[in-house]
């Protein structure tokens, strides 16, 4: 185990002339677990990426209500004219889009399965 020279300096001055290595393995034992457990604690409880992604979001989210609630202000209306004819859904079109979207979320959903599946093999 290493000295630490610093520690061992505390000691002598402490009153104890010479501590016995049982107490000096003690103490440095005690000190690396504790080492160890501020390491474990400093990760984030977010991804980096992830809390990017949800500020992006939530700044670009909160500039589109402010540019809306400026164009009511300013007197501009929605009209069914202003959506583009791509974007009128129809029963068949709404159906197929919820569809879509429930197949990519069930799929995502079985692979990340598959993957925490397969990596219990692949760690014994």
């Amino acid at each position: 185990m290493q000295e630490d020279k610093h520690l061992k300096e505390i000691l002598t001055r402490g009153g104890t002339i010479a501590a016995s290595p049982a107490l000096d393995e003690a103490i440095m034992k005690r000190v690396q677990k504790i080492a160890a457990a501020r390491k474990k604690a400093r990760h984030p409880l977010l991804n980096i990426r992830l809390m990017a992604g949800l500020v992006l979001s939530y700044t670009l989210v909160s500039l589109l209500v402010l540019l809306i609630s400026y164009m009511l202000d300013q007197g501009f209306t929605f009209t069914t004219r202003a959506i583009p004819q791509l974007f009128a859904l129809d029963a068949g079109r709404a159906g197929t889009l919820v569809f879509s979207l429930l197949a990519f979320w069930v799929l995502m959903f079985f692979n990340l399965w598959l993957k925490k599946y397969f990596k219990k093999f692949q760690q014994k």
